[in-house]
């Protein structure tokens, strides 16, 4: 994954380099964390709307999260007997 990031750092780097404008979208979540804003738990939302949906569900249910939630699928077998 570092590699990537390099390598997308780089190519911007380029295109700013040479005075190249790059048609790119980058969500608002990404300028703030480039100009060192604090990310906070509610700018998932922008990113992953789904995602935070379904934690903040979680945040906010009342029962026990591991027995209702964590729920071990385990498989049992006999080999050889």
């Amino acid at each position: 994954a570092e590699a990537e990031f390099f390598l997308v750092g780089l190519v911007i780097g380029l295109a700013i380099h040479n005075g190249v404008i790059l048609d790119l979208h980058f969500p608002p979540l990404l300028y703030r964390r480039l100009m060192n804003e604090p990310v906070v738990f509610d700018d998932l939302r922008e990113v992953q709307p789904d995602l935070h949906r379904g934690l903040c569900a979680l945040r906010q249910f009342e029962g026990d999260v591991e027995s209702t939630f964590m729920a071990d699928h385990t498989i049992v077998t006999n080999s050889f007997g």
